[in-house]
């Protein structure tokens, strides 16, 4: 009997997974924005329902430690004459000191339409299910 019951527990365990795993992500159910906030590296807070002063708005998910992240930041700053018409919201969620110095290194805080935030709630990745950073390589490359 205890047999059966440990092959029952497994079994619910793997049909909860394949149903979670085939759950519609919570970005394509709802058609609003979400609300979220970001915590500045200028100690205020980013509130993605503030009115947008741009026609483009782009969230970039990555860590500051992140080879690929730096380079995506690299050609972000080589293109903003480009993306001038963008806003990027560039979301972490590493704690707020190294999200500074990426800021500074990078000179990030020169760039109007760029704002670098801590993802305190943790809210991004779920929602988006974000699964790698920083960026789909392959098909989203800034040319």
């Amino acid at each position: 009997m205890k047999r059966v019951s440990i092959h029952v527990c497994c079994l619910m365990l793997l049909i909860s997974f394949a149903g979670a795993a085939q759950e519609t992500p919570p970005f394509l159910v709802k058609k609003d924005w979400p609300s979220f906030e970001l915590l500045l590296t200028d100690s205020s807070v980013y509130k993605s329902n503030t009115p947008n002063p741009y026609p483009f708005y782009t969230i970039i998910y990555f860590s500051p430690d992140c080879g690929h992240c730096i380079e995506t930041t690299e050609q972000i700053i080589r293109k903003s004459d480009s993306l001038q018409n963008t806003l990027l919201v560039m979301a972490a969620y590493k704690p707020i000191e190294e999200l500074k110095n990426f800021t500074e290194k990078y000179h990030l805080n020169l760039f109007p339409n760029i704002r670098v935030g801590r993802d305190s709630r943790y809210f991004i990745v779920p929602y988006f299910r974000i699964s790698y950073t920083p960026l789909d390589r392959k098909s989203t490359r800034l040319n």
